[in-house]
């Protein structure tokens, strides 16, 4: 039956893939085929105007400002008055910078992720065989929040997406609906219920989520063996054992753990973010605290609350932008224009403004991209970094903004004694400064990080986050550091 079923998956991939291909050559048609999706959609007079996506141009920037007062009505009123859908989800951005964004998931929002999702989907088939085999195991953040509105289904938008898997894909992840619906369930079982299945391949997010996750095994081997040689673990949640892999694994926790495939042996690939200073730090933590011999790391996609940006080819960092019913322009800094994805060179930087059917229109993503090159005619995109002055911990991100304001509130006046860095890991920052004084403040300089970004804060708790931390040096090191980056600005990070 496997067999059948891996042949269909593959005929089904490669009708998917050649159609992708086409497109790619005539990303410009695609473009004018998403603006009449858009309009098709949209309530708004400015847009309905538009004759082509050039006349785009005319509307203005926006950014989440300009949506904040329609969308947080829409838990209100149960549709999106942008374009007059009845909403199936709000989706909550992670609130990295202190206060979380929420965008409304409607039907049309919902089909634009259909033609990416058949094309990520065709080449993992094609690269690994997948539903075919073993399940994967699929980290997103789990469950609904009823802070902003009781009676709406609210959470992450992988949470959402993770929810909507068809019924015959079911057996083919390790978590449950059920169990993913269950916050503090999941919290509390998902690392047994993990273990309790062999692996096909794995899907999170940043890197250090599953180091952090790898290393609860490690650290907690001997209890979660008693806990499943016990068999005190929920079977409702559990899709796929067998008493060979519950011996198996209990054999396995007898041991620290080295090898990710000691745990997962049919584990051939983990899908994780790669792009950008913070994620290659984290990675080479991953890869020196275990080892993924014979497993295939590859990039997880670019995307985020409001959008999907680009599809990952399996062999590199980033890939081909995403096409499909939305558009997307690159703003060049450096000459102050906008252009169209066709129009931008390789080894450049630029931040990315979109358009689609939610109703957002012109809007600042505030992402920086670098473009890799060419798929077709059709660009190579890989996340670069964020283009407002913020810092990613990979787990949070805190802004410079509050950085001034804690150096404010710890009375700090004199900027030129030190500077900001990001420590080894990426998760914390460091004051680098020959003034021994400095190091007297750190706790203020945190308590009010902590007190503005409640993530932050949250995430110290956690251990995923480090405070900040100091390191003297001195004075003649200082100064020969500001020779060679004579444009840095003194207070903020260099990355």
């Amino acid at each position: 039956m496997n067999k059948i079923k891996q042949i269909a998956l593959k005929y089904w991939a490669d009708f998917i893939l050649k159609k992708w291909n086409q497109d790619c050559e005539v990303p410009q048609k695609i473009f004018e085929q998403n603006l009449k999706f858009i309009q098709k959609h949209s309530k708004q007079s400015n847009v309905l105007k538009i004759k082509n996506i050039n006349e785009l141009r005319q509307l203005p920037l926006t950014n989440y400002s300009n949506y904040q007062s329609t969308f947080k009505e829409s838990l209100n009123i149960g549709f999106n008055p942008l374009n007059g859908e009845k909403i199936k989800f709000w989706a909550t951005s992670t609130g990295s910078s202190g206060t979380p964004k929420l965008f409304p998931i409607s039907k049309s929002v919902k089909k634009t992720s259909k033609p990416f999702q058949k094309i990520r989907a065709s080449l993992l088939i094609k690269k690994f065989n997948i539903w075919t085999g073993q399940p994967e195991l699929i980290f997103v953040l789990p469950g609904e929040v009823d802070v902003l509105h009781p009676k709406r289904k609210i959470g992450q938008i992988g949470y959402y997406f993770q929810s909507q898997t068809p019924k015959w894909l079911k057996k083919q992840f390790i978590f449950s609906k059920a169990l993913y619906k269950n916050v503090n369930d999941f919290n509390h079982w998902h690392i047994v219920i993990a273990l309790l299945s062999d692996c096909s391949g794995i899907t999170t997010s940043i890197p250090s989520r599953l180091t952090h996750f790898l290393n609860q095994i490690n650290f907690n081997r001997l209890e979660i063996r008693q806990i499943i040689l016990n068999k005190e673990y929920p079977k409702k949640y559990i899709i796929s054992t067998s008493q060979k892999r519950i011996n198996y694994i209990l054999k396995i926790l007898e041991k620290p753990l080295v090898s990710i495939k000691d745990i997962w042996p049919s584990l051939t690939f983990v899908c994780l973010w790669k792009s950008g200073k913070v994620c290659n730090t984290q990675m080479n933590e991953l890869t020196s605290s275990y080892d993924f011999k014979n497993v295939k790391l590859i990039d997880q996609i670019y995307n985020s609350s409001e959008d999907i940006f680009n599809i990952p080819l399996i062999n590199e960092i980033g890939g081909p932008l995403n096409i499909y019913n939305h558009l997307i322009e690159f703003y060049d800094s450096t000459k102050n224009i906008y252009l169209w994805p066709w129009e931008i060179k390789p080894n450049r930087t630029y931040d990315i403004v979109i358009t689609n059917s939610m109703g957002l229109t012109r809007y600042q993503v505030y992402d920086k991209i670098i473009c890799t090159g060419f798929y077709k005619n059709t660009p190579k995109i890989a996340f670069h970094s964020r283009s407002l002055p913020e810092i990613s911990l990979g787990w949070c991100v805190i802004t410079e903004k509050e950085i001034q304001q804690a150096l404010d509130d710890s009375d700090i006046i004199d900027f030129s004694t030190f500077y900001f860095t990001l420590n080894k890991k990426g998760n914390g920052l460091t004051i680098i400064s020959f003034n021994k004084k400095l190091a007297l403040i750190i706790e203020k300089i945190n308590k009010s990080l902590e007190t503005q970004n409640k993530n932050y804060k949250k995430q110290i708790n956690l251990g995923n986050v480090l405070p900040i931390s100091f390191q003297i040096v001195n004075q003649s090191s200082y100064n020969a550091f500001f020779l060679k980056h004579p444009n840095n600005k003194r207070i903020f990070i260099f990355q």
